[in-house]
C-alpha cells in the first residue's frame, strides 16, 4: 500500500468526518449525501495512476453486483417493509454507537496508511541492490 501525503490525509479525513456527521443527522436529505462524502474521501487518497488505470473485469463484476444488491435492498425496504418497521431500522443505522466506531476505524486505517505505508522514493544513501542471477549465470 502506497503512503499518502499529509495533504491527502487531511482532506480525506475531513471528507470522511463530514460524511459520518451527515450520516448521523436526522432527515433523509442529509443522510443521502453521506455516502458521497465517504466515497470522495476514498478518491482523495487514490493516486493519479490509480484513478486513470482501467479496472479489471473482476472488480467491475463485483462493483455491479454490490450496486445491484444495494439498490435491491433499498427498493425492498420501500416496497415490502412496512413504515412502522422501517423507521426503527433507520434509527439503528444512524445510531452513534454504530457510526462512531466505524468512523474511528476508518480514520485509524487512513492514519496507518499515511504513517506506515510504503514509500516509492528510494533512500539516496542506500547501496544499490545486486543484480538478480539469470538462468545463464
Amino acid at each position: 500500500m502506497k503512503r499518502i501525503t499529509t495533504k491527502q490525509f487531511v482532506w480525506s479525513s475531513l471528507s470522511l468526518t463530514l460524511g459520518c456527521i451527515l450520516w448521523l443527522l436526522p432527515g433523509d436529505i442529509w443522510s443521502d449525501f453521506a455516502p458521497g462524502w465517504i466515497v470522495i474521501s476514498m478518491l482523495i487518497v487514490m493516486s493519479r495512476e490509480g484513478r486513470s488505470r482501467p479496472l479489471p473485469k473482476l472488480y467491475i463484476v463485483a462493483l455491479v453486483g454490490a450496486l445491484a444488491f444495494c439498490v435491491g435492498v433499498v427498493l425492498a425496504m420501500h416496497r415490502f417493509v412496512p413504515d412502522d418497521w422501517r423507521q426503527p431500522l433507520l434509527r439503528v443505522a444512524r445510531y452513534p454507537a454504530l457510526v462512531v466506531p466505524l468512523w474511528a476505524a476508518m480514520i485509524f486505517l487512513l492514519f496507518r496508511r499515511w504513517r506506515h505505508g510504503k514509500t516509492d522514493v528510494a533512500d539516496p544513501g542506500a547501496a544499490p541492490l545486486p543484480p538478480k542471477p539469470g538462468p545463464l549465470s
